[in-house]
């Protein structure tokens, strides 16, 4: 994974392993890594933060998708180009509600 500049890694790989080894109590966990970044779309662009992740983030975030689905494991091995966005985003680029 290449990281620009103002990134940070909050957890790694390695450190979701571990937490997952030797707390039994943790039924989940996800490694993150965050960046801002300007995403565009045709003629619109919008400054967001980015956050690599596993698919298993949402499962620990509780956070339901209100339309739409996450990216798998296999997108993850395959470094697929995919992309989860939230509402703001979707608003400034692609502008039309959802039905």
């Amino acid at each position: 994974m290449h990281l620009g500049w103002g990134s940070t890694k909050s957890l790694v790989y390695n450190d979701m392993l571990a937490i997952l080894r030797e707390c039994p109590a943790a039924k989940a966990a996800a490694p993150g890594s965050s960046s801002n970044a300007q995403v565009v779309f045709g003629n619109d662009n919008w400054q967001t933060r980015l956050n690599g992740t596993e698919p298993q983030y949402f499962k620990v975030r509780n956070w339901a998708f209100q339309e739409g689905s996450s990216f798998t494991q296999n997108d993850v091995d395959m470094s697929a180009n995919v992309a989860v966005i939230g509402e703001t985003v979707r608003k400034n680029l692609f502008a039309q509600p959802i039905r």
